[in-house]
Formats: C-alpha cells, structure tokens, sequence
C-alpha cells in the first residue's frame, strides 16, 4: 500500500476590484491534508459543488505520467459545466510566488479571522522558502493570486477566467 506524506493545500481567495495594482484579495479558507490522489478528486468536485457554478475552480496539473488522462477524466466526471481546468505548473515555487508575495508585501491579500487555519497558514509563509518543510499552503495561494491576477511569466501568456 503506497503512503503519502506530502500534504495537498487548497486556498479558497476573491479578488475584489478590477484594477490590478488596488484590486485586494481575500482568503476566506484553506486545507493542507494529507491525501491519496482519489481524495484529492473528490474533494476538488465537492468544493466546486459547494461553491458553485460560478465560481472558477483550478488546481496544479502534475506533468506526465497519467496526470493529463487524470485530470481530463475528472472534468468529465465531476465538473462537467464548471469553469474548471488543471494548471501545468510553471517554475519553481518561488518563481510563482513572487505576485503574490508583492501582493501581500502590499497589504492586498486579507485573510479571514478562523482559528482552525489562519496560524498554521501564517507560520508557513514566514518560513518560506528555506525554512519549512512543507509549502504547500504558499504555493496553493500564489496560484490562486495568479489565476485571479492573471499573473504569469511573459513566455506563459495570460490565463483565461
């Protein structure tokens, strides 16, 4: 039986306003759980369920393997007629952050007070990069931040909402 100890993170964030450099970004929940990738699955569809229609859903796409037959078979199942996709990552976790962690360093991302996540969140970032051993919370937010900034490095072009 394969274990998994690396945790899965997922970052529920709003973007209020249109400009990019005053838009403010709220992050109203986040999950860092350990997960097998079924329940990775079924908790992708379950959150686009709860959230609904019209609220984007996305997640990293692992490169190779079965991941794009994956992924393409979990739209298909569970998300038909959702904004949903898969995101191919692109750098490193660093290299993804930086809008993000500009963002923040402008006091445009808020979270929302809650007592089961919002210590475990801070103390990750503060550590990040070198520092944890885990930043899979970080990560998870600066990919939301980007698809919602529609931050990307020039040679990846913008992402569609």
């Amino acid at each position: 039986m394969q274990t998994y100890s690396d945790p899965s993170a997922s970052v529920k964030m709003t973007r209020i306003g249109d400009d990019e450099k005053t838009a403010i970004y709220y992050i109203s929940d986040v999950t860092n759980d350990v997960m097998t990738p079924d329940a990775i699955e079924r908790k992708i569809v379950g959150a686009a369920n709860m959230d609904g229609r019209m609220v984007s859903a996305r997640w990293e796409q692992e490169r190779g393997g079965s991941a794009p037959i994956r992924d393409s078979a979990m739209r298909v199942r569970g998300l038909t007629g959702f904004n949903a996709a898969g995101v191919l990552a692109w750098g490193d976790k660093i290299e993804r952050s930086k809008g993000y962690s500009a963002a923040v360093e402008q006091g445009r991302v808020k979270l929302i007070r809650n007592d089961r996540w919002n210590s475990m969140f801070l103390n990750q970032h503060q550590g990040f990069p070198d520092q944890v051993d885990h930043d899979d919370m970080v990560d998870a937010a600066s990919y939301a931040y980007n698809y919602l900034a529609n931050y990307a490095p020039v040679s990846m072009g913008s992402f569609k909402h």
